[in-house]
Protein backbone atom coordinates (compact mmCIF):
# COMPACT_ATOMS: atom_id res chain seq x y z
CA UNK A 1 0.00 0.00 0.00
CA UNK A 2 0.87 3.48 -0.75
CA UNK A 3 0.66 6.28 1.94
CA UNK A 4 -2.43 7.53 0.64
CA UNK A 5 -4.09 4.38 0.71
CA UNK A 6 -2.76 3.32 4.07
CA UNK A 7 -3.99 6.71 5.52
CA UNK A 8 -6.93 6.15 4.09
CA UNK A 9 -7.40 3.01 5.68
CA UNK A 10 -6.55 4.52 8.70
CA UNK A 11 -9.42 7.46 8.81
CA UNK A 12 -11.84 4.50 7.55
CA UNK A 13 -10.77 2.58 10.52
CA UNK A 14 -11.01 5.36 13.18
CA UNK A 15 -13.82 7.25 12.16
CA UNK A 16 -16.15 4.48 10.93
CA UNK A 17 -15.41 1.50 12.88
CA UNK A 18 -14.28 -0.92 10.51
CA UNK A 19 -11.52 -2.26 9.08
CA UNK A 20 -11.65 -2.32 5.02
CA UNK A 21 -9.66 -4.22 2.21
CA UNK A 22 -8.76 -1.67 -0.40
CA UNK A 23 -10.98 -4.04 -2.57
CA UNK A 24 -13.69 -3.05 -0.58
CA UNK A 25 -17.02 -1.57 -1.85
CA UNK A 26 -17.50 2.59 -0.29
CA UNK A 27 -21.50 1.21 -0.11
CA UNK A 28 -20.31 -1.89 2.33
CA UNK A 29 -19.13 1.25 4.58
CA UNK A 30 -22.92 1.80 5.33
CA UNK A 31 -22.93 5.54 5.44
CA UNK A 32 -26.59 7.25 4.88
CA UNK A 33 -25.97 10.64 4.00
CA UNK A 34 -25.24 12.39 6.87
CA UNK A 35 -22.67 10.46 7.94
CA UNK A 36 -21.31 10.37 4.05
CA UNK A 37 -20.64 14.07 4.81
CA UNK A 38 -18.97 14.26 7.76
CA UNK A 39 -16.86 10.99 6.64
CA UNK A 40 -15.51 13.34 3.16
CA UNK A 41 -14.95 16.66 5.09
CA UNK A 42 -12.64 14.39 7.45
CA UNK A 43 -10.80 12.80 4.32
CA UNK A 44 -10.57 16.52 2.55
CA UNK A 45 -9.22 17.97 5.71
CA UNK A 46 -6.87 14.59 6.50
CA UNK A 47 -6.34 14.74 2.54
CA UNK A 48 -5.80 18.60 2.04
CA UNK A 49 -8.06 18.07 -1.22
CA UNK A 50 -11.91 19.12 -2.31
CA UNK A 51 -14.03 16.93 -3.55
CA UNK A 52 -16.19 17.40 -6.54
CA UNK A 53 -19.11 15.13 -7.50
CA UNK A 54 -17.06 13.15 -9.26
CA UNK A 55 -16.37 11.39 -5.69
CA UNK A 56 -19.29 10.07 -6.07
CA UNK A 57 -18.44 8.10 -9.02
CA UNK A 58 -15.62 6.01 -6.60
CA UNK A 59 -17.09 2.40 -6.44
CA UNK A 60 -14.02 0.78 -4.02
CA UNK A 61 -11.56 2.39 -1.13
CA UNK A 62 -9.05 1.85 -4.04
CA UNK A 63 -10.64 4.07 -6.38
CA UNK A 64 -11.06 6.44 -3.60
CA UNK A 65 -7.38 6.66 -3.05
CA UNK A 66 -6.38 6.41 -7.08
CA UNK A 67 -9.29 9.59 -7.01
CA UNK A 68 -7.38 11.30 -4.12
CA UNK A 69 -3.83 11.08 -5.42
CA UNK A 70 -5.48 12.53 -8.42
CA UNK A 71 -6.68 15.66 -6.69
CA UNK A 72 -3.66 16.23 -5.08
CA UNK A 73 -1.26 15.94 -8.36
CA UNK A 74 -3.85 18.42 -9.65
CA UNK A 75 -3.37 20.45 -6.88
CA UNK A 76 0.00 20.20 -7.08
CA UNK A 77 0.62 21.12 -10.65
CA UNK A 78 -1.59 24.17 -10.03
CA UNK A 79 0.54 25.52 -7.50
Amino acid sequence: MDRVETELVRVIHTRLRTAPELSSRITELNLDSIKTADFLRALEDEFDVTFDQDVFEVETVADLAAYIRALRAEHSEQV
